[in-house]
């Protein structure tokens, strides 16, 4: 396959070809800009949010995606662009925000595990895996 290249000023993300993606709420995640084949899955183009603190990526509709294991993500799973460090979730309620970010010059998405209650569910966040 030809090499992906992220376009400047965006965030690339990479999604494995067994992943199936649901969101939470999709007004809270944003489209993305564009795809291409890897040799792993798909790298997918982000606009990077204009506020850092995820929260307010969240409430602004900027996350790249947001995956809920309790709607049909069981085996949840994720690992840096390396794939030398991965983690998985705690238990099978897991909750994690990708949260785009450019800061000088640098592109990267970030993941927001959060150990909390959200519609009467406790979600637990995640924990390192064995890579």
């Amino acid at each position: 396959l030809p090499v992906c290249v992220v376009p400047n000023g965006k965030v690339g993300l990479v999604i494995d070809d067994e992943t199936t993606l649901s969101t939470l709420d999709g007004s809270h995640a944003q489209k993305a800009l564009g795809s291409c084949d890897c040799s792993v899955g798909t790298k997918r183009f982000y606009t990077p949010a204009s506020r850092t603190f995820p929260n307010d990526t969240y409430t602004d509709n900027q996350d790249a995606f947001i995956l809920d294991s309790t709607r049909g993500c069981a085996n949840l799973c994720f690992c840096n662009e390396a794939r030398t460090k991965c983690w998985v979730g705690q238990t099978a309620n897991t909750y994690v925000e990708f949260s785009p970010s450019c800061t000088g010059g640098k592109c990267h998405v970030y993941a927001v595990p959060y150990t909390q209650v959200f519609d009467n569910i406790q979600f637990n966040g995640v924990k390192n895996s064995a890579t």
